[in-house]
């Protein structure tokens, strides 16, 4: 890939949580919660240096691995339905030129549902 291309994915994550649903948005919506089970492994950490989970909110924040957090990252909060819905784009940063943005559209359901569409 040279420096000028860009490269469209589609990710899609399904995780199920052993918790009601409200226990979970709450988590979510505490920057502390969310940075210990939102690090992908026992020596990854994400690190809130902002944190306002609230529409039109911002969080700001480092992740990578514990010894390192060389990422930088923002998230800004667009749509916030509680207990249902977010829609949050995200940029994450290493240097000025390698930038990865992407668009988080998150639901919440119970089990055996179907998550509804933001």
């Amino acid at each position: 890939m040279t420096a000028n291309q860009v490269l469209h994915e589609t990710i899609v994550i399904e995780r199920t949580y052993d918790a009601a649903i409200a226990r979970v948005f709450a988590a979510f919506a505490d920057p502390v919660m969310r940075a210990k089970w939102g690090a992908p492994s026992d020596t990854a950490v994400i690190i809130y240096d902002k944190a306002n989970f609230a529409i039109g909110g911002r969080d700001v924040f480092r992740c990578g691995a514990k010894s390192d957090p060389t990422y930088h990252g923002e998230t800004h909060y667009l749509h916030i339905v509680p207990e249902a819905t977010s829609c949050h784009p995200r940029r994450l940063t290493l240097t000025a030129r390698d930038c990865r943005p992407h668009l988080r559209p998150c639901s919440s359901c119970p089990r055996g549902h179907k998550p509804s569409s933001l």
